[in-house]
Formats: C-alpha cells, structure tokens, sequence
C-alpha cells in the first residue's frame, strides 16, 4: 500500500508516523510517499491538522519513507510494530 501526503500550504507541515512516534518536516510543496507493507489486513487513519498530519499504521506494519521520490531514511521503520 502506498499513501501519499503533498503539502500544498505555504509553511512547513509537520508528519508523525505511528505507533514508531518517527517524525519529519514536509516542505511547502513537497510529496511524502509511505510505503507499508504487512502481513496481516489492516488499513491507516490519518488525522490531519494545520501543522500535524499523524499516519497511524496497525500492528505488524513495517514502513518506507520517500519524500520528493528520495528514499529517507527512518530505519526503525522497518521493525514491526508489535
């Protein structure tokens, strides 16, 4: 599954990643894809605010980050989540 976050705002725009609390600043203008995988069924909530988008992924989900199509890299991400 991929999700993608643009940030069509004039500011920075915070994005927090959880359960793993991994978080990164998206520029104005700027695309974040996350790319979660699993093995168990499972499906993301996102909560959006003015200075924070919060990504909240299920158990068992191991993530990867690119921002602008360049890989970030936030290795605990690829731990799953318990």
């Amino acid at each position: 599954m991929q999700i993608s976050l643009q940030n069509n705002e004039d500011y920075e725009m915070s994005v927090a990643i959880e359960p793993w609390a991994t978080e990164f600043i998206l520029s104005p203008g700027a695309t974040a894809s996350l790319i979660v995988s699993s093995t168990s069924e499972g499906y993301p909530y996102i909560a959006l605010g003015r200075d924070l988008t919060s990504v909240y992924l299920w158990t068992g989900c191991t993530c990867r980050v690119e921002i602008d199509g360049v890989p970030m890299n936030f290795p605990g991400l690829l731990v799953p989540h318990p």
